[in-house]
């Protein structure tokens, strides 16, 4: 039905970058002969869509089943969630190349944040200085001048470029989000979405997925289906157990990979580690600060120097966010639970100054 051989590259850009722009895109004419096509070969595959304007491309993707995550590595509080639509609407209303003050943005954040609030100067700025610089690592603004670490101590102001790119970031959701949970999400998309489509987007979507996965009892009836698509598309292969599945990639870069961890990852290869240092199913989290700094003693070879000059804690929260987005462990504010997954993985003795990317 589809020869993507004709833009099979298109897809591969479309599913790794968060957006393609007419301005610097080398094959973007190629793209608009093909979109029609591209459409329904993305919506027929995997039920999404693609977010189409006259100098931006991009690909929506809503994950079947939202979890934590899932979120932006960056933020730490549900106040930053709510803080970027609002920066996100400021700069509806702002041309582009106009210039911004952080004060003018912290002002309209304030004015229109949806509960009172005794705002501190320094609550805020932080939160927003978080978001800001989130914006940047997505090209909806340009620091021109100035210093987030001066704002946040002296409010020293920052002077940013509005790009315009961020009128496409912001999607109208399919379903209302009056009421919204994340179970309504969930519903909505097992109900909408086709088994085989499910089953794709999930093993796209998270590094693995397990036994709990909607309609994970039917991937072996639809392996070929699936795996022929990945193998074509992507040249991942399957791999399915009882109680799990995922896909191997031979690209480092990638963390669904044959080579994961990567040798070339200090905090994915001591991480790993770790867990399986981990003799008990179940810890106090108090308890696993201690089990981690008696590992490192242990292991302290095996960690890069810049691994090693970091705090305790703060290289632990690293290993556990890693564990967390792998499915290996649950963590909440009293435990932390290891998953059987971890038994997938082999993990080698490591020599001293492996580079940490």
């Amino acid at each position: 039905m589809w020869n993507i051989e004709r833009y099979k590259d298109i897809l591969e850009d479309l599913f790794i970058k968060d957006y393609l722009y007419r301005s610097s895109y080398d094959e973007w004419y190629r793209l608009k002969e093909y979109q029609k096509e591209i459409e329904e070969y993305i919506q027929n595959t995997f039920g999404y869509t693609l977010c189409v304007s006259n100098d931006v491309i991009s690909l929506n993707k809503y994950s079947v089943i939202g979890d934590k995550t899932k979120g932006i590595k960056g933020f730490s509080n549900l106040d930053e969630y709510i803080i970027l639509p609002l920066v996100l609407n400021y700069l509806e209303d702002k041309y582009d190349m106009e210039t911004l003050l952080i004060s003018e943005i912290a002002e309209h954040v304030v004015n229109n944040f949806p509960e009172k609030r005794d705002w501190e100067n320094r609550r805020v700025s932080s939160k927003l200085v978080r978001v800001l610089k989130y914006c940047q690592e997505k090209n909806f603004i340009y620091k021109l001048d100035g210093s987030e670490d001066g704002y946040e101590k002296d409010c020293e102001e920052v002077l940013y470029e509005n790009t315009g790119i961020s009128k496409h970031f912001m999607e109208t959701l399919p379903y209302d989000l009056e009421g919204f949970d994340i179970n309504s999400a969930r519903e909505y998309n097992i109900k909408n979405l086709e088994k085989v489509q499910i089953l794709r987007r999930g093993l796209l979507e998270n590094f693995l997925i397990t036994k709990e996965y909607p309609y994970f009892s039917s991937l072996l009836e639809f392996r070929d289906e699936v795996e022929d698509l990945f193998e074509e598309l992507f040249g991942m292969k399957l791999i399915i157990f009882d109680e799990l599945a995922y896909l191997l990639r031979s690209d480092e870069s990638i963390k669904v990979s044959q080579n994961f961890p990567s040798p070339k990852n200090n905090l994915e290869r001591i991480g790993l580690k770790f867990f399986k240092y981990l003799d008990r199913d179940n810890y106090q989290i108090e308890e696993v600060l201690n089990e981690f700094i008696e590992y490192k003693e242990i292991y302290k070879p095996t960690f890069t120097k810049g691994n090693l000059n970091k705090k305790e804690e703060t290289l632990l929260n690293e290993i556990l966010e890693l564990g967390m987005e792998l499915k290996i462990i649950e963590v909440d504010e009293t435990y932390l639970k290891l998953s059987k997954y971890i038994e997938h993985f082999t993990i080698d003795i490591l020599e001293e100054g492996d580079e940490n990317e």
